[in-house]
């Protein structure tokens, strides 16, 4: 099924299954395009190619509802497609409180998506962009000791940032005008790891340019 997320779609509702498959990405990408052309980063739409691997979470396999615990893996197919969309992004945009309930992100950890990240030049991992409100994290996460880039969207002055476990950060919030800062710094595509509250606020907003989608059967 090819499908294109309409304006003010309430994608980031929890189900108990989801109801479209994409079709395969072509080699080497691992991110199908649903839904028409894609749009490009430009200075009058601010449009950036997001995909949104729904329904993930950094280290689960579905979106979980807000309040809820963090979700769970599918399987090891489930695992595979969400780092086959890892491995073809620039970068990844994950909520703040997603990050404090999982304590971590999701790694790339497959030889051959590494291998092929190494043979394009760019790093293992691609970089991880918080967006917080705040900008406040625990500093005990383990996710400050993870092997990749941590950057952080904060609309106000952040209590952490450069020297403090990011390494960039950059003022706004996870919007048109972020998201435009965030392609002027070189992340072109990103990937959206969650939570449902900021994957459906960036559908709701026509931010979302694909959706991966799979299903994983309990």
């Amino acid at each position: 099924m090819r499908c294109r997320a309409p304006q003010g779609s309430a994608a980031g509702k929890p189900q108990q299954c989801c109801r479209g498959l994409c079709r395969k990405p072509p080699a080497g990408h691992g991110i199908p395009h649903i839904g028409g052309p894609r749009r490009r980063l430009t200075a009058d739409t601010g449009h950036l190619p997001l995909g949104l691997p729904s329904p993930h979470t950094p280290r689960a396999g579905q979106q979980a509802p807000p309040g809820c615990s963090a979700a769970q893996f599918g399987g090891r197919g489930d695992r595979r497609a969400l780092e086959e969309a890892l491995a073809a992004a620039d970068g990844v945009l994950v909520g703040a409180e997603t990050i404090r309930r999982h304590g971590t992100s999701c790694l790339i950890q497959q030889p051959d998506l590494l291998a092929g990240r190494h043979d394009a030049g760019l790093p293992p991992q691609p970089p991880v962009v918080v967006a917080s409100r705040s900008g406040w994290l625990p500093p005990t996460l383990p996710f400050f000791h993870q092997p990749l880039s941590r950057w952080l969207l904060c609309p106000t002055q952040p209590t952490c940032g450069p020297g403090r476990g990011f390494v960039r950060v950059l003022r706004g919030e996870a919007d048109q005008a972020g998201l435009v800062s965030l392609g002027a710094a070189g992340l072109q595509r990103l990937v959206v790891l969650g939570g449902a509250r900021l994957a459906a606020s960036l559908l709701a907003a026509d931010l979302i340019d694909a959706i991966q989608l799979t299903i994983c059967p309990r």
